[in-house]
Order: structure tokens, then C-alpha cells, then sequence
């Protein structure tokens, strides 16, 4: 489904977020449009706020917290299209901690998900 949300994208754990909106969403991956040319085959985490406005979601808030494989770049006039399957997810409170979108490293916080919901 067509549906922007706001997600932070890691390279590796221990790496800088790259900020992004999602283009396109559905139960197995997503798109969105990067700066940064991804490689397919390619291993990434990231996070994605699901409530956008307009969006029917549980209250509070949620994340989708993931682990996926790219699958698909394609060049666009903005950058580069980026589809990827998801490989694990959990889906989480925005309460809960969260990578931060500063630049600090994600690590605590993916390593966090990964042990309560592996």
C-alpha cells in the first residue's frame, strides 16, 4: 500500500541513521526513495514510524523495528529507489527506546529489540 511514514535506515549496527519516508509499504517489505546508493543482496536494520496521520494504529504510537535484505535499486531523479524484504521485524510501543536520529549509534537500541523479541 501507498503509505509515507518516517524511517531510519542502518547500515550497520553500530552506524549513523539515514533518515528517509517510506514510499510503499506491504507485510513482506518496503520502498523508499535514498540519497546513498544501496547494493542488492545487501543487509539493513531500521525503524519505521507507523502513525502517520491518517493511519489507523494502536495506541500509543508504534515502530516497526526490522532487519531486511535489498532486493531491488533503480535510479530516480531524486536519488535512488530502494526495495527491501523483511527478513524479522518487531513491532513496538514508540515508548519504547528507539535508535536516535541524530547520529548517535543504534547498537543499544537494535541489540535491545533483538534480545526481548527474537
Amino acid at each position: 500500500m501507498d503509505l509515507q511514514c518516517p524511517v531510519q535506515i542502518f547500515r550497520e549496527p553500530e552506524g549513523r541513521a539515514l533518515e528517509a519516508t517510506t514510499v510503499n509499504l506491504s507485510s513482506d517489505g518496503f520502498y523508499w526513495i535514498s540519497a546513498d546508493f544501496f547494493s542488492p543482496g545487501e543487509s539493513i536494520q531500521f525503524s519505521i514510524f507507523i502513525t502517520p496521520p491518517g493511519f489507523r494504529a494502536p495506541k500509543p504510537p508504534v515502530y516497526l523495528h526490522c532487519r531486511a535484505r535489498v532486493v531491488r535499486v533503480e535510479e530516480t531523479e531524486s536519488g535512488f529507489g530502494v526495495g527491501c524484504r523483511i527478513e524479522q521485524f518487531a513491532l513496538l510501543p514508540a515508548h519504547e527506546p528507539v535508535a536516535a536520529a541524530d547520529g548517535r549509534s543504534a547498537g543499544s537500541d537494535l541489540a535491545y529489540v533483538q534480545a526481548r523479541y527474537s
